[in-house]
């Protein structure tokens, strides 16, 4: 309730969504998308070797900074356009060039990288309170010999097979790989990519709710930081820019090193 008006009522709980969870995971729905999953991880490497500016700890603090750029939006548009002629989106495109750029910065072939999935397929969690987030993961394959609109087809497959197998529980794979911990380092992979798309400019905007109080975004400085590294991207649309936070584990790196990845990216 806010100011007496009163909230729809909902057609399900977060707990009916839990126990639909529940039963698809008892089924062989799980069987067959582990499978998938083993198959497109096989003879990657648990890690990424970025090099560091910090030495190891026994733990991470999780303390964070955040980078950032813009891309203007020529640029941007630059982007969309080639994300266009070649039959894939932004988000592929943007994530691709930031493979090629962890690939040579760690020296690998191949890098893991995690991304997020929404998790509201069901009309009935449009309007529910809840955690539906999963973690997806996307394997790049790099080769210097391999034109980059090549890479850029590759990846489009393997981001539509991640989507296609995106309802194991993240837990749940790293429990059925069997998968090694670490306290100071994340499982199956070290660097993070979003990209989120404006429906409208945003930028400073601010609203006024009843009994005056005003609210307005504000940028920070400082972050938790979950991975190594995380790359997100806003994407202001068409003749917009295209805007990029990189946030970096404290332990690790320094403002410097993550300002140097945004310049060379």
């Amino acid at each position: 309730l806010y100011q007496g008006a009163a909230l729809a009522s909902l057609s399900v709980q977060f707990a009916d969504i839990a126990q639909w969870q529940h039963e698809w995971l008892a089924a062989d729905h799980l069987d067959r998308q582990l499978d998938h999953w083993r198959a497109m991880l096989d003879g990657a490497p648990g890690s990424i070797t970025l090099p560091r500016d910090r030495p190891p700890r026994p733990q991470r603090s999780h303390d964070g900074g955040v980078a950032r750029r813009s891309l203007d939006a020529g640029l941007a548009d630059r982007l969309r356009a080639i994300a266009r002629d070649g039959h894939t989106t932004l988000f592929t495109l943007v994530l691709a060039a930031y493979g090629v750029l962890l690939g040579r910065y760690a020296a690998q072939r191949t890098v893991v990288v995690g991304v997020p999935s929404a998790g509201r397929e069901r009309r009935e969690t449009e309007s529910l309170v809840g955690f539906f987030v999963n973690t997806l993961i996307v394997r790049v394959d790099l080769d210097g010999a391999q034109p980059f609109d090549a890479l850029l087809r590759t990846l489009h497959a393997r981001v539509l097979d991640a989507q296609a197998h995106r309802d194991v529980p993240f837990a749940r794979l790293v429990d059925a790989l069997a998968v090694e911990r670490d306290l100071d380092s994340s499982p199956l992979f070290q660097v993070m990519f979003d990209l989120a798309a404006d429906m409208a400019d945003t930028a400073g905007a601010r609203a006024t709710l009843p009994d005056g109080l005003v609210v307005e975004p504000i940028a920070t400085t400082a972050a938790t930081a979950r991975f190594d590294l995380a790359l997100n991207a806003r994407d202001r649309g068409a003749g917009g820019a295209l805007e990029l936070a990189l946030t970096y584990a404290c332990d690790r790196f320094v403002d410097a090193t993550a300002q140097r990845l945004l310049d060379d990216y």
